[in-house]
């Protein structure tokens, strides 16, 4: 009988072990299966954030258009620097800037906005890119102030000065395009003008 007990305590002891085994197994199986399920979603939610990224992108690139070519517009180089600064986790900064630039109804303002956010980008360009900034808001605030006034245009010969400044010696796509121009025409005309005023005027026809 005392053999018979012993035998009979080793068989429960071995499938207790086997149960405990297996529901360990179990746990295991069970963990892993979560694992698995939290990468995918991680990875799912990663690519619905990189999509939105790319949407923010766009409309930014978008934004910047609608004041291309004005005074001081930093070039879709620049604009596309600084949307390629921004990564998955400041595509909220990104969209609040899209969202301010939408806001925007004057080109002096879109510019003011993006050289101010070019600004704030480290590398060789950041002193350059701070006077720019700087010029920009002085010439908004002048904007919404009304306070730009330009004198007449009345000088034949200053009219042909600033046609063969934006079309012979800076044409579209030349860097600074506008102060360049605003540089001729003061140099060889008899008044000053600012890279303002000769893009207004040029864009106004000739």
């Amino acid at each position: 009988a005392k053999k018979k007990a012993k035998g009979a305590g080793k068989r429960e002891a071995e499938e207790a072990a086997k149960k405990a085994a297996e529901e360990e197994a179990a746990k295991a199986a069970a963990a892993a299966e979560e694992a698995k399920a939290a990468k995918a979603n991680a990875k799912k939610e990663l690519e619905k954030q990189k999509k939105a990224l790319r949407k923010e992108k766009a409309r930014l690139r978008e934004q910047s258009a609608r004041a291309d070519g004005w005074v001081g517009h930093p070039g879709e180089d620049d604009v596309e620097e600084l949307a390629n600064s921004f990564d998955v986790q400041r595509c909220a900064e990104i969209k609040a800037l899209c969202d301010e630039l939408e806001a925007k109804e004057g080109e002096d303002a879109i510019v003011a906005v993006l050289t101010g956010e070019l600004a704030k980008l480290e590398g060789a360009k950041s002193e350059e890119r701070k006077a720019a900034a700087d010029a920009a808001a002085k010439r908004a605030e002048s904007e919404s102030k009304g306070e730009q006034k330009s004198a007449p245009w009345d000088d034949e010969d200053e009219i042909k000065l600033l046609d063969k400044a934006c079309n012979q010696k800076f044409p579209m796509g030349t860097k600074d395009r506008w102060e360049r121009v605003a540089e001729y025409v003061c140099e060889h005309g008899a008044r000053p003008r600012t890279a303002k005023e000769v893009m207004t005027r040029y864009k106004a026809g000739l």
